[in-house]
């Protein structure tokens, strides 16, 4: 089997822009990313071994026993590698050299909610993305700690922080939507039509609230802040939501998973770089001439001939079949060699297999010509 090397103009880097979407539906004290259902395993109530509203990190343990969990592990050496759940004290006192330091999966995760009441006054999370809400405020001055449109440090305040694995990059700007079902009907919708990071109630149409901002987006940071505390029922409706007493929907309540008969849907579009390498593969002319496969050879030359003598040792020329067809009856095209390539495969500077690229239908490959092959790998 013929190696090549890719020549300087054989290789093309890149990255494609993407855009995934990601929602999370929250009903009846649980979620579910993408509309994936809870699929009951053999050995786990959900096959991935996470909450229906998580994603799972690399995608082990998949319906395994705890019992025979797949888990990452090191040895402690002079390499002095270990996890970062591992402090250095006890990574010193509690292990020796030799020791195997080990940690869990799956690993998961997912968005978090956190209810701030009126009367709370200690709100570390919202502490810690001040000056990132100081660099929105071009954007739209409700992001301001304390201006007309609320004081965050004070009010009732509903905060979703999503991790980056679901939106990449950042989250794109106008495709924030927030849905609030009470009983099955749409009380509440949100949107950021503006694209300046303003939260906007859309629908339904003249109802209590609409047209008015319930929050606002940090597209980086992926924060979500509503204040939203107009009674979306007008007063029709009355749950335990947050709070010991009965209350209406608000926009502060939005994703309070404990009543039943509401619903929640909040749906975005990421901004994901992906690096991808274009890689042109030649079939020279004159090359790649030669098959492995039996059939490869003439039915009379399936076992190799040869001769010895004083002189030395001589093989005879094995016959190649003749494959090419005449359009005449009892009549033999004139013989070329004749191959048929299925498959490239893609090796390291070691020439250890790392990928393999394989066509549709074989390709026809005569000495007379020759075929470049362009192949695309996402990384």
């Amino acid at each position: 089997m013929p190696y090549y090397k890719f020549g300087p103009n054989d290789l093309l880097y890149n990255q494609l822009k993407a855009h995934p979407q990601t929602e999370f539906i929250i009903y009846n004290r649980a979620s579910y990313y993408n509309k994936v259902p809870q699929i009951t395993g053999s050995h786990v109530v959900n096959v991935g071994c996470i909450g229906t509203g998580n994603v799972s990190l690399y995608e082990l343990n998949v319906d395994r026993a705890s019992d025979n969990l797949i888990y990452p592990f090191v040895t402690k050496d002079s390499g002095l590698t270990s996890f970062n759940t591992v402090s250095t004290s006890q990574y010193n006192q509690d292990f020796n050299y030799g020791d195997v330091i080990s940690s869990s999966y799956p690993m998961s995760s997912s968005y978090h909610r956190e209810y701030y009441a009126s009367t709370t006054l200690s709100r570390p999370r919202l502490d810690s993305i001040k000056t990132a809400m100081r660099s929105y405020t071009p954007l739209s001055p409700n992001f301001r700690i304390s201006s007309d449109f609320g004081d965050y440090t004070t009010g009732s305040l509903n905060m979703f922080s999503i991790p980056s694995i679901f939106y990449g990059s950042t989250i794109k700007k106008g495709t924030m939507d927030l849905n609030f079902y009470v009983t099955g009907t749409l009380v509440g919708r949100a949107q950021d039509l503006n694209r300046n990071g303003n939260l906007v109630q859309t629908l339904p149409e003249a109802s209590p609230g609409s047209g008015s901002t319930i929050g606002v987006v940090l597209y980086d940071e992926g924060i979500v802040l509503l204040n939203g505390i107009t009674d979306l029922s007008a007063g029709k409706f009355k749950a335990l939501y947050d709070g010991s007493q009965l209350d209406g929907p608000r926009w502060i309540y939005f994703g309070a998973s404990k009543v039943s008969s509401s619903l929640y849907s909040m749906s975005f579009s990421g901004t994901e770089y992906v690096p991808t390498i274009t890689m042109f593969a030649k079939a020279p002319q004159g090359q790649l001439n030669s098959s492995n496969n039996p059939t490869f050879k003439s039915k009379t030359s399936l076992t190799s001939s040869h001769t010895t003598s004083s002189l030395g040792f001589f093989e005879v020329p094995t016959p190649i079949k003749n494959i090419n067809t005449s359009s005449f009856a009892n009549y033999n095209e004139r013989f070329e060699n004749v191959t048929y390539i299925s498959s490239i495969g893609i090796y390291d500077k070691e020439q250890n297999l790392i990928a393999v690229a394989k066509v549709a239908n074989p390709i026809r490959k005569l000495e007379s010509e020759d075929y470049t092959f362009k192949l695309k790998l996402d990384i």
